[in-house]
């Protein structure tokens, strides 16, 4: 994958499924009464993912002698991965921010901002969650990578 690519399909992705979403809103919107246990269930998963993220950032940190970071560190990606780890984090905190808010919402009383407010936050779904796999994908092949040399 190239690093344009990598960069930016979280983002990008985001971006697509909500604006699908908008789209087709009328066919997908979902009853009031599940949005509360959507909600939850997001902020405990953003919960868990940060506490995932810092541990992984952490084993990073202690495996620095094997020869995928130090092959990193020598290109210059492993700062880049950190960034990944970090912006994974942040989308971790915002999206787990936005589903406690949604959890206060009324839903059952429809407003005009309601829509907007849930496509946001399907953006927020969608991003975090292809940065989750962004980060997994790469920590997963540094830790499959043999010391062979």
């Amino acid at each position: 994958m190239t690093d344009f690519i990598e960069r930016w399909y979280p983002p990008f992705g985001g971006v697509v499924l909500a604006a699908a979403y908008f789209m087709l809103r009328n066919r997908l919107q979902l009853p009031p009464d599940t949005l509360t246990g959507l909600f939850t269930a997001v902020v405990s998963v953003s919960a868990i993912a940060v506490g995932f993220l810092a541990t992984a950032q952490s084993i990073l940190f202690s495996i620095e002698e094997k020869r995928a970071i130090r092959f990193l560190k020598d290109a210059g990606k492993f700062g880049t991965l950190i960034s990944y780890m970090m912006a994974a984090v942040n989308l971790s905190f915002l999206l787990a921010a936005a589903s406690a808010v949604g959890l206060l919402v009324k839903w059952k009383v429809e407003a005009k901002w309601h829509i907007y407010g849930f496509t946001v936050w399907v953006l927020l779904l969608v991003t975090a969650t292809l940065s989750y796999y962004r980060v997994v994908s790469i920590f997963s092949a540094i830790l499959r990578s043999t010391d062979d040399a």
